[in-house]
């Protein structure tokens, strides 16, 4: 592996420096070839040229400076050379103009009386391949394709110079040959965009960065031949369109600069939010431990900017702690070690909130935890795809106080977290998949009532799933129409016995959100881990984990409890305006609703909850607990909001 890098750089390195010496042999020549008085007399016909050139040479110094940063930020090997490659273009660009406006370079005059400088055509013929190579590097394009798009090129170049030194109908056969040509380029360059999201394409940057090169180069490189066109034809005399021309051609390349200076500048911050999540995670687990963190010697040399940015951010971890204040450091609870906030912004924190969050935001937060889950790696999705089928999923969630796209995420949060720690190390990477998929499909298309609702009022998804967790059907319906039609269906990448497989587990993990059957599916866990659940077990044991992963989507369905309880309750009473919708609905249809459909108060609110946390929540969370020891805080968040609701129905 290391061997093949290393080659690939050489031959880059090889290519463009074939490329500059072919610029350099093509100066020296047209140089010679110049004449003094011929380029004295050029520049006082139009004296507005000089300052043209000598503009374009300084909108080059800019673009060279973009570069610049864009390597600085570059996160990458491969975008360092992006960097690197556009900036030889750029100050390849700049020297042809400072050469142009200050030397005496060989020029000769067309049939329209217009001066041709084939010193444009040296630095195009090395500075437009090396473009486009860098689109290739991008895209992570074969070399054949590297090498197709430089020929276009080539050709592009070729008869577009032929075209002025030849004139008439030969000159005009070339003009439309060199058209030709750039039509085929853009088509190569549009199919080879496209296929970089293919699955087994890795580009280096994204596909939506790489559309917007495409747009760019398409539209900028159209403009040449369009003014060059409207100057043979009398619409523009030469000075007006040479400085179209050069203005242009700096834009061309300016906005080359600028989108990967753009790009890498995004990745690097987001790769700094990251790791700055991740080092405080870290603190946090260490702090647990009463560890003094003024003992390590590498911490302390840090400045004290960053210390007091450790303290703001961490609650103090270089002040030294004292003995007793080991006690509540070591508490079981999570929401103890963790700043003072209302709802954590973090995903890496199990009191990460989605209530307040914009349905783009609630996107986003879905696709980065897949990502940071390296899903999307791991199947070759890349990040564009996965929004787009997130998009899809939102919207086919309804817009409801309860069961909506915000409370799909919040359960997905929850799965999120566990396999962040000790859930990844049982898991197969296909049932990660399944789960995580399983959990952000669970309740889409839900309609705000319950199967007891649908089967009384004999709905007609009762009718076509016969009385049998009528919704969670529906849902497994719902999910895989999203999951296997239309344009951003995100299984279409896999084979068949992978979709087979996946279909099998996320159906499993979505009918077993069914509350009627919480109670023998508890049965049948605590039958399989009644003798430990070892990872090493789990490791042999396929229907063990299948088994997990199924408590695991059931439990997501839970999480709203062991969240603080300014977000339980909040969950809680959005859940009681469903039932009441429910109950408005029935006794519109002439039918008695159930009691707890009706009730309104916080205090029957109250009520309902604790009822809930005794039959339901409370064994589901307390086996969990049992069967991963790092989640045993979740029943002292559990028992905490239980008492919560017993102060509000005690005070009632």
């Amino acid at each position: 592996m290391v061997g093949t890098r290393y080659k690939m750089e050489t031959s880059l390195q090889q290519r463009l420096s074939a490329l500059t010496a072919v610029w350099l042999a093509g100066f020296i020549v047209l140089l010679a070839l110049g004449n003094q008085s011929d380029s004295e007399a050029l520049f006082s016909k139009y004296d507005q040229l000089r300052t043209i050139y000598q503009s374009t040479a300084a909108s080059f110094c800019f673009a060279i400076a973009l570069d610049a940063l864009a390597f600085t930020y570059a996160i990458s090997t491969q975008k360092k050379s992006l960097a690197l490659v556009l900036g030889l273009v750029d100050g390849i660009a700049c020297l042809t103009y400072v050469l142009s406006a200050n030397t005496n370079l060989y020029y000769f005059i067309d049939e329209f009386d217009n001066p041709v400088w084939v010193f444009r055509y040296a630095e195009w013929f090395v500075t437009c391949p090396a473009l486009l190579m860098v689109i290739a590097m991008a895209s992570s394009a074969s070399m054949d394709q590297m090498m197709d798009l430089m020929t276009y090129d080539i050709f592009v170049n070729v008869f577009g110079l032929l075209s002025s030194v030849w004139g008439g109908l030969a000159g005009q056969g070339c003009f439309a040959v060199a058209s030709a040509f750039f039509g085929l380029l853009i088509v190569r360059l549009y199919n080879i965009v496209i296929e970089s999201s293919n699955a087994d394409r890795k580009p280096v940057v994204s596909t939506a960065v790489l559309r917007v090169i495409l747009l760019e180069v398409f539209v900028t490189w159209s403009v040449f031949p369009a003014i060059e066109l409207c100057r043979r034809m009398g619409a523009l005399d030469y000075q007006t369109g040479e400085g179209l021309m050069c203005l242009n051609d700096g834009a061309a390349k300016v906005g080359l600069a600028l989108i990967l200076f753009t790009y890498n500048l995004d990745a690097y911050l987001e790769r700094d939010t990251s790791l700055r999540e991740a080092l405080g995670e870290s603190l946090k687990i260490v702090t647990r431990t009463g560890v003094d963190l003024t003992t390590f010697k590498a911490l302390n040399r840090l400045d004290d900017d960053v210390k007091s940015w450790f303290n703001q951010e961490y609650n103090g971890l270089f002040r030294r702690k004292s003995r007793g204040s080991v006690a509540s450091l070591t508490d079981k609870s999570i929401f103890s070690i963790m700043p003072s906030v209302k709802n954590s912004s973090s995903i890496e924190q199990s009191d990460f909130s989605t209530l307040n969050l914009s349905p783009s935001d609630l996107v986003k937060v879905t696709v980065r935890m897949f990502d940071q889950l390296a899903l999307l790696k791991l199947y070759g999705i890349s990040k564009s795809a996965m929004t787009r089928f997130v998009q899809q999923v939102r919207g086919a969630y309804k817009d409801i106080p309860y069961h909506n796209f915000a409370h799909a995420v919040q359960g997905l949060h929850f799965v999120y977290i566990v396999l962040r720690s000790s859930g990844a190390q049982w898991c197969r990477d296909l049932e990660v998949l399944a789960l995580m998929l399983a959990t952000l499909l669970r309740n889409v298309g839900h309609s705000a009532l319950t199967n007891d609702y649908h089967v009384r009022m004999r709905t007609e998804l009762a009718m076509l799933y016969n009385d049998v967790s009528v919704t969670e059907h529906h849902h497994c319906s719902r999910a895989f129409a999203l999951l296997l039609d239309g344009p951003d269906a995100l299984l279409h990448r896999f084979d068949h016995t992978t979709v087979t497989e996946l279909r099998h587990m996320i159906i499993d993990c979505i009918l077993s959100t069914d509350v009627t059957t919480n109670q023998a599916q508890l049965t049948i866990l605590h039958q399989h881990t009644a003798n430990g659940c070892t990872k090493e077990r789990l490791d042999k044991d396929k229907d063990l984990r299948r088994l997990m992963i199924k408590s695991l989507t059931c439990t997501a369905d839970l999480a709203m409890n062991v969240l603080p309880f300014h977000q339980a309750k909040a969950w809680a009473q959005r859940l009681q305006c469903e039932y009441n919708h429910q109950a408005e609905c029935e006794l519109a249809l002439g039918f008695e609703p159930q009691p707890f459909l009706t009730k309104t108060s916080d205090e029957d609110i109250a009520q309902a909850q604790m009822l809930h946390f005794t039959l339901i929540a409370r064994p589901w969370i307390e086996t969990l607990s049992n069967l991963l020891p790092d989640y045993d805080f979740l029943i002292d968040n559990l028992d905490a909001n239980y008492k919560h609701w017993e102060s509000i129905a005690e005070e009632a």
